[in-house]
């Protein structure tokens, strides 16, 4: 068994620092031909070159990394715990320069703490839980679920979309190429339900979204009525176009009645010269 202590004072880099750092390392045998590691630490007196940030990141914070070290092979991380003051984060799997199979969760982040970045006042708190993995050909893919309750944004139009509450849950594959696949994804809150499922690859685009408003009312009290929209590309990512629809069946505006609204849009070309209709 290996065991390390450092304690440093006054670290800085990239733009961060800390006042004072504790970090405990120990290698233990594994029974996989190589060392199991450990690293805990803690770390005081944070700091960042914008004073936003540093007002989010809090004044302190302590990590936990564990992982393999084989004799031959690539070093990996299997397990992580991060706790700052608006976040406590963690992941277990397997990750590596290369590649990362596991789960990463969110258990708590405080909206709050990004009032200094967002310039206005925030509230609530969210969470996001998602499975990560690397596909063969590269790139990587999550499939995800994730909450947001009590949120305040102090903008009265997207306080009026999103409502208190927020539920977001599907999966989205990148691939090294551009290519862009989205499975069940699902956005609903107080006041909006998204909906996207589908990709986008050098193939094939065959992506389609969908969204409703409530009530228009939610964004300005001059509107009412429910607003349903449709999106559908098509195509392949190198010649990728679009159709969308926007309809109000029945509402009103400045007091006025307003029924069987259709827009109608077209885009054409929208990865290389975009054009519209």
């Amino acid at each position: 068994r290996i065991a390390a202590t450092l304690t440093a004072e006054s670290l800085s880099g990239a733009g961060y620092g800390a006042k004072t750092a504790r970090l405990q390392a120990t290698a233990t045998p594994a029974s996989t031909a190589g060392l199991r590691w450990q690293l805990d630490g803690r770390l005081d007196g944070l700091s960042a070159a914008d004073p936003k940030v540093a007002q989010a990141l809090g004044a302190s914070g302590t990590l936990a990394l564990s992982g393999l070290l084989p004799k031959a092979g690539t070093p990996s991380l299997t397990a992580a715990t991060i706790a700052l003051t608006p976040l406590d984060l963690s992941f277990a799997g397997q990750a590596t320069p290369g590649a990362v199979t596991g789960t990463l969760a969110v258990s708590r982040l405080d909206l709050a703490a990004l009032t200094p970045l967002a310039g206005r006042p925030l509230g609530g708190t969210a969470t996001l839980k998602a499975q990560l993995s690397t596909p063969a050909s590269g790139g990587f893919a999550a499939d995800f679920t994730g909450d947001a309750k009590d949120v305040l944004t102090s903008d009265p139009v997207l306080d009026g979309l999103v409502g208190r509450t927020a539920q977001i849950s599907g999966g989205l594959t990148y691939g090294q190429d551009g290519a862009v696949a989205v499975r069940a994804l699902q956005v609903t809150a107080g006041g909006v339900d998204l909906g996207v499922n589908g990709r986008i690859d050098r193939a094939v685009a065959d992506l389609t979204a969908r969204l409703v408003l409530a009530d228009l009312a939610r964004l300005d009290p001059r509107l009412s009525g429910r607003l349903d929209g449709t999106a559908a590309f098509a195509g392949t990512l190198e010649a990728l176009s679009a159709k969308a629809r926007l309809s109000l069946p029945t509402g009103t505006a400045m007091g006025r009645p307003v029924r069987d609204l259709v827009v109608d849009l077209t885009g054409t070309d929208l990865t290389k010269l975009p054009g519209a209709q």
